[in-house]
């Protein structure tokens, strides 16, 4: 699916499957997402101890299914039977009716989801998103076919040593970079536009936000509460209530 800036708005993209409503990184999340008709879904995935792509934003599994456990620790029959589902699953319940943004947590997975985007034959839908800029060139190797962007916050720039998100992506030939909303002005938005990137930001929840990414022109929004993002794009009144900020992709 064609994430083109030449669409007469931003791109409709559900975070972690659709958090504001569902368990993060669900299959529920993703048939809620699905049945809102948003434009592209979000999640994150991380390997089990036996090399199996899973959707999980954390580590451990304690946050999300109340188990003390490290995904690394169990065995994909094992974690699939805290409630983890597959990448293939997921994959599966998409089956190209939204344009899948793939957030990779850990380098070393580049084969293993490269056989599974084949596998589905969703090269034409889905996307790479990573923080890491040497794990975004994993995946320019690894799976050459699908565009990768980089993730950016203010913390993963410090943590990775670079000043400029834009001048690494394109110094990497990646298609995008992924913001922290907070870091998004119209003006680094022209000027990932004018050095050919693709600009998405997240976690876009409060109407005040959804606004100012509007005006900055971006090519994507992410949020928990995609609707509100449509809403806001159109012209409507919002709908649903207020949400605590969030910091994390």
């Amino acid at each position: 699916m064609d994430a083109g800036r030449d669409r007469p708005s931003a791109l409709v993209i559900s975070h972690r499957t659709h958090m504001g409503t569902h368990p993060e990184n669900s299959l529920a999340g993703i048939a809620a997402a699905l049945v809102e008709g948003v434009d592209g879904i979000e999640f994150d995935v991380r390997s089990s101890a036996d090399g199996v792509p899973m959707l999980l934003h954390d580590a451990g599994l304690d946050r999300t299914y109340g188990d003390p456990r490290l995904l690394s620790a169990l065995s994909a029959a094992e974690a699939a039977a805290v409630g983890v589902p597959t990448l293939v699953q997921a994959l599966a319940a998409v089956d190209g009716r939204a344009t899948l943004y793939i957030e990779v947590k850990e380098a070393g997975l580049g084969e293993s989801v490269a056989r599974c985007v084949r596998a589905a034959r969703a090269e034409a839908w889905t996307w790479i998103w990573a923080f890491d800029p040497a794990v975004a060139s994993e995946y320019r190797a690894a799976l050459p076919e699908v565009p990768v962007a980089l993730n950016a916050s203010s913390a993963s720039a410090g943590a990775f040593g670079y000043a400029s998100p834009i001048g690494v992506a394109v110094e990497r030939g990646l298609a995008a970079v992924t913001l922290d909303h907070r870091m998004v002005t119209p003006g680094l938005v022209d000027d990932a536009h004018h050095r050919g990137l693709l600009v998405f930001t997240w976690t876009v929840n409060e109407r005040a936000d959804i606004e100012a990414m509007r005006a900055a022109r971006v090519d994507g929004i992410c949020s928990d509460h995609p609707q509100r993002i449509r809403d806001a794009l159109n012209g409507r009144p919002p709908t649903g209530g207020a949400s605590q900020p969030r910091s994390g992709a």
